[in-house]
C-alpha cells in the first residue's frame, strides 16, 4: 500500500507525490483543498495568496494555508490560519487557479507587515521587476489598508525595494548592502569583454570596477533555467562567462544565497572586494530581520 500524508482534517494526499512538491506548490494545494471544505469562497492572503500568484517568499512557508475573513465571521476551520480584517474590494482578486486572493499589492503587504521588511523588500522588488507595478500603486495599496499593525515595516520595504533585481537572491543582496551600510550597486550592469561579448552583470560598484553576481542555485537545478541543458553544461559556460568578466573588472566576487541570509558572510565579502561604505549610518539589523514561518 503508497504511503500516504493527511495535510489537513479530511485531506490525504499521496506521501511521495507531497514530498516532491515545492512550499509554494503545497501552498496551493493546501489552499485546493480548504476551499473544497468551505461553505463559501474563501479570500486567501499571505503566504498562500503569494504562493497562488507566484510571489517569492523567504523564511519557509507555514504547514496551514492562510486566508483572511471579515471580522465575526463563522469561517472558521482549525486546518487553516485565518485572520480576521475587513479588506477593500480593490484588494481582492480571482487568481488563474480560480481561487479567490488577496490582490498583488495587498499580498506584499501582507507579507511585510507579518513577516519583517526583508520578506517585504523581496516581495515588492518582484512586483516592480517582474509584474510592472509601479511604486505609487503600491502606494496606493498601503493608504488603502490604513492603520494597521506592522506598517511603517511596510512603508520600509516599499522604499528599500528595487525595480532592477532578477531574483529574490540579487533582492536580498541590496537590501543587505543598505543594512550594512553600502552603496547600493548598479544592477543589471552591461559589461563587454576584451574578445567583444557583452554580459549583464547583477551588482556594479564604482562606474564597473566591482562586478558581483547572484550564485543561486536555481541556474544549475531549475529544469525551467537549464532549458533544456545538462546543468554540467551550463556551469560550464557559466565558468566561462565569469573567466571573461573577470578580465573586465578590477574586483569580482560571487554572493550565495547563504551569504545574503546570513548576512555576515556577504559583509565580509563586500568589505573584501572593496565596496564602498554611502555617507550616514547603516540601517538597523532589527528593521531588517525576516519572521520564519514553521506551522504558520
Amino acid at each position: 500500500m503508497n504511503a500516504q500524508v493527511r495535510v489537513r482534517q479530511g485531506a490525504v494526499h499521496a506521501a511521495e507525490w507531497w514530498s516532491s512538491l515545492s512550499g509554494a506548490e503545497r501552498q496551493i494545494e493546501l489552499a485546493v483543498d480548504c476551499q473544497r471544505a468551505a461553505r463559501r469562497p474563501l479570500v486567501f492572503s499571505h503566504a498562500t495568496a503569494a504562493a497562488l500568484h507566484g510571489i517569492p517568499v523567504i523564511g519557509g512557508w507555514p504547514e496551514r494555508a492562510h486566508a483572511t475573513v471579515a471580522p465575526g465571521s463563522d469561517q472558521s476551520n482549525p486546518s487553516m490560519i485565518r485572520t480576521e480584517r475587513r479588506l477593500d474590494p480593490m484588494d481582492v482578486c480571482v487568481t488563474a487557479s480560480g481561487l479567490r486572493a488577496t490582490g498583488l499589492a495587498r499580498t506584499a503587504l501582507d507579507l511585510a507587515a507579518t513577516r519583517g521588511a526583508l520578506a517585504g523588500i523581496v516581495a515588492y522588488s518582484h512586483l516592480r521587476r517582474h509584474r510592472s507595478l509601479e511604486i505609487e500603486e503600491l502606494r496606493t495599496g498601503i493608504r488603502r489598508a490604513g492603520r494597521m499593525a506592522g506598517i511603517r515595516i511596510v512603508r520600509e520595504s516599499l522604499g528599500r525595494s528595487t525595480a532592477d533585481s532578477d531574483s529574490p537572491l540579487e533582492s536580498l543582496v541590496v537590501a543587505r548592502c543598505q543594512e550594512y551600510g553600502f552603496v547600493v550597486p548598479e544592477q543589471q550592469r552591461r559589461v563587454v569583454s576584451i574578445s567583444g561579448n557583452v554580459y549583464f552583470v547583477d551588482f556594479a560598484w564604482l562606474d564597473g570596477r566591482i562586478l558581483g553576481e547572484a550564485d543561486g542555485y536555481g541556474k544549475y537545478g531549475d529544469p525551467a533555467l537549464l532549458a533544456g541543458r545538462e546543468p554540467a553544461d551550463v556551469v560550464y559556460r557559466e565558468k566561462l562567462r565569469e573567466d571573461e568578466i573577470r578580465l573586465a573588472t578590477g574586483a569580482f566576487f560571487r554572493a550565495s544565497w547563504e551569504d545574503a541570509w546570513h548576512g555576515e558572510p556577504l559583509r565580509r565579502l563586500l568589505v573584501r572586494v572593496g565596496v564602498p561604505r554611502s555617507v550616514g549610518a547603516p540601517a538597523s539589523r532589527r528593521s531588517l530581520r525576516v519572521f520564519l514561518s514553521v506551522s504558520g
